[in-house]
């Protein structure tokens, strides 16, 4: 597809066996790919998980653009051209603050859904958005359907990357606020309100990021698994943090 549209495309981790799925590739591990990027000077790179649904980003420079960053990119190109809907993009609450806090000064607003494509679309609907999507790069464009599609989002970004006449390293985005996300292995899924050491340990956290930061705890659910993500100011503090109510959970659930 992209050799179609004129992009002189490489290709790799284009060897599947049916066995090494995602293995050290893909949007979730875009290392080699950055690398790649910088030994082929390409303009950019853009990395697809399994079924393609997902496109994590390397710019020109090496560095890896995960979907916030795309999101904006592409919610301020649909600004310029007069065509956000309800001047509004839905992400999840896990997409980054400083994202948010870049887009309110900027004059648009952030709606945050649940974390799931399903609940991206549903907000989407209601609040009449056309541009929505993770952080993880599954991005839906309800211009054209209504589920996320890698490679729609690729040849959108490569169009948006050759109008702005610049190298992708130099399209300016949000300054992140530092953040943590941390997965822990568990044997049962309790309510978190019915875990009397874990809410003590929260309100100890929340007391400590003393309202600088944010913290969000939820299980997987796909997978036997908590996730702890804390962000904040202070890398070494929310670290710290992350990494006591991870051990609290494991203690208290296993």
């Amino acid at each position: 597809m992209l050799r179609r549209v004129g992009a002189d495309a490489r290709v790799i981790h284009d060897r599947p066996d049916g066995r090494n799925i995602n293995e050290n590739a893909g949007a979730l591990h875009p290392e080699r790919l950055a690398k790649v990027v910088i030994e082929q000077k390409a303009h950019f790179g853009v990395a697809f998980d399994g079924d393609a649904d997902r496109a994590i980003f390397v710019d020109d420079a090496g560095n890896v653009r995960d979907g916030d960053e795309i999101i904006y990119l592409w919610t301020h190109d649909l600004k310029r051209k007069g065509k956000l809907a309800g001047n509004c993009v839905v992400t999840t609450v896990m997409s980054n603050f400083g994202f948010e806090r870049q887009l309110k000064k900027d004059g648009i607003e952030l709606c945050r859904a649940q974390v799931g494509d399903k609940y991206v679309l549903e907000m989407m609907l209601e609040k009449k958005a056309i541009i929505g999507g993770e952080q993880s790069g599954h991005i839906i464009d309800l211009t054209v359907h209504t589920t996320g599609d890698g490679i729609h989002t690729a040849l959108m970004f490569g169009e948006l990357l050759a109008s702005s006449h610049q190298p992708f390293s130099k399209l300016r985005t949000f300054d992140p606020m530092p953040q943590v996300l941390l997965n822990q292995n568990v044997g049962a899924k309790p309510p978190l309100e019915s875990l009397p050491k874990y809410q003590n340990a929260l309100t100890a956290a929340e007391r400590d990021l003393e309202g600088s930061g944010r913290i969000l705890v939820r299980y997987s659910g796909t997978e036997s698994k908590v996730r702890v993500m804390v962000e904040g100011r202070d890398e070494e503090k929310i670290k710290r943090i992350a990494e006591s109510l991870r051990d609290t959970l494991h203690d208290e659930i296993g």
